[in-house]
């Protein structure tokens, strides 16, 4: 309505992806470590970190009896205001947490939808025109931020092996062991001409000074060839130790994988975890859940824990038997690694209504609560209180919470002092308290809150000062 008006949307989407090199001996056992003494050699495992910047400014709405739109101008005013229509229905069902969000109805929804319900962490500005003869857009715009503060998005770090790295860093481990041993050859045949030398032109009674000096350097350059032969040995028992590490009964998803690494390489793709689990197929991917083997065990729960982040294929992994497997592993291993990756995999699952009864019905809640009396790092309690946090949004569980000590274990756990782990025990209060609030406005319930009994009160008092703006919002 005015001449400086574009009447568009603009859309800045800027992808991110940075590649972090970690090294394997941070996700490994104590037990595995302690084999791995006498072989230090560096093996580094690339991941990928994804994040995407989306910037996203909003034409208004158009009424047309004021804007007085024709021809061409009509029609554009028409898509705009499908358009936030459209943006409105998605704002509404995700308000109201309705099952269904239609994303699909527009570009405006589609393009952003991860920042409104979904992984990323959203500002929302809204402008309004200070004038008498539009405050019924004002007061429509005004509810309509209202809405929007209800959407509460679940901020989740997105990172990616990268295998073929990998494999082109053994292949690399393999030529610096022939580099090492050309020059162990090398030095060799230096010792031996040094030595010929020597006993053909010095003489002992002018050349003392001299000789003692080239015999210093030689005692060096002798300890540098024990060096080298020294780690031609590890990086010769490192590789045998290596092709003999997968069990036999693994053979066929482990080929399968090798052949997808190798078709990807060829093409010039990189495989990506969605399409290993395509080839290789759920009932696999959950077999070697069970392997024996620990380096195979852990890198099957990163890939079930990545793919549980997607709706699509929960259904498949708890279809073989997935969230029974994890809680399997969770009890009987005493791996560190493991109890933090398979909780991160159950806090996933746990984002759905059908699994999270699954879970509470196979005493989930409890085995996590005994997985937090036992450990206190901070990674493994924060994947803990995640899962435990997603259970207490589901009302029905809310007793049997309580019976098996859940709310109590989320509270001990925030005694370890890490700002996130206090964050996520704050979440889930914040959610068993909103789920309570729900059914008792309703009239399905009555009396006492269950969160007395366990000091969940004492506990929010004491806390509401911490620094960590997420924290303070959700007590």
């Amino acid at each position: 309505m005015n001449t400086e008006s574009l009447r568009s949307y603009t859309i800045l989407m800027i992808n991110v992806r940075k590649l972090m090199h970690g090294k394997v001996g941070n996700d490994v056992s104590t037990m595995e470590s302690e084999t791995k003494n006498d072989l230090q050699v560096d093996v580094v495992v690339p991941t990928l970190r994804k994040s995407k910047l989306l910037i996203v400014d909003l034409t208004r709405s158009e009424r047309i009896n004021k804007s007085g739109s024709e021809g061409h101008m009509l029609e554009e005013a028409k898509f705009i205001n499908l358009s936030l229509t459209s943006l409105g229905k998605c704002i509404n069902a995700l308000a109201e947490n309705n099952p269904h969000i239609p994303t699909r109805d527009s570009k405006l929804t589609r393009l952003p939808r991860d920042s409104f319900g979904g992984t990323a962490k959203t500002s929302l500005i809204v402008t309004i025109e200070p004038s008498a003869r539009y405050h019924s857009e004002v007061a429509s715009t005004i509810m309509f931020g209202q809405r929007a503060m209800k959407i509460v998005n679940m901020l989740k770090l997105k990172e990616e092996f990268d295998y073929e790295k990998i494999e082109r860093q053994q292949k690399l481990r393999d030529d610096d062991k022939e580099v090492m041993e050309k020059k162990i050859i090398e030095y060799q045949n230096s010792f031996t001409g040094a030595e010929k030398s020597l006993s053909a032109s010095f003489e002992k009674d002018n050349l003392n000074g001299e000789f003692r000096t080239v015999k210093e350097k030689s005692s060096v350059e002798e300890k540098q060839r024990k060096y080298l032969e020294d780690e031609c040995a590890k990086l010769k028992r490192l590789t045998s130790e290596n092709d003999s590490r997968v069990p036999s009964e693994l053979s066929t998803p482990t080929n399968l994988l090798k052949h997808h690494q190798a078709r990807e390489s060829i093409s010039g793709q990189r495989a990506t975890i969605a399409k290993i689990f395509e080839e290789v197929g759920p009932q696999k991917v959950v077999a070697m859940l069970r392997s024996e083997d620990l380096e195979v065990q852990i890198h099957a729960l990163k890939m079930v824990a990545n793919l549980a982040a997607e709706d699509l294929n929960q259904g498949k992994i708890v279809e073989e038997g997935g969230i029974d497997a994890l809680l399997m592993i969770l009890e009987s291993s005493q791996n560190t690694t493991i109890h933090r990756v398979a909780s991160g995999a159950i806090a996933n699952f746990a984002m759905s209504d059908m699994n999270q009864v699954l879970i509470m019905s196979k005493g989930g809640a409890q085995l996590l609560a005994n997985v937090a009396s036992k450990l206190n790092y901070p990674q493994t309690l924060q994947m803990v209180t995640g899962a435990i946090a997603n259970l207490c949004g589901n009302q029905k569980l809310h007793e049997m919470l309580i019976e098996d000590d859940g709310i109590k274990a989320l509270l001990g756990m925030a005694q370890c002092g890490n700002s996130d782990v206090i964050a996520q025990v704050a979440r889930g209060l914040a959610n068993f308290a909103k789920c309570e609030s729900r059914v008792t406005v309703q009239g399905y319930r009555s009396g006492r809150s269950l969160l007395m009994e366990d000091g969940a009160l004492s506990w929010l008092i004491t806390n509401s000062i911490v620094t960590l703006s997420s924290t303070r919002r959700h007590i």
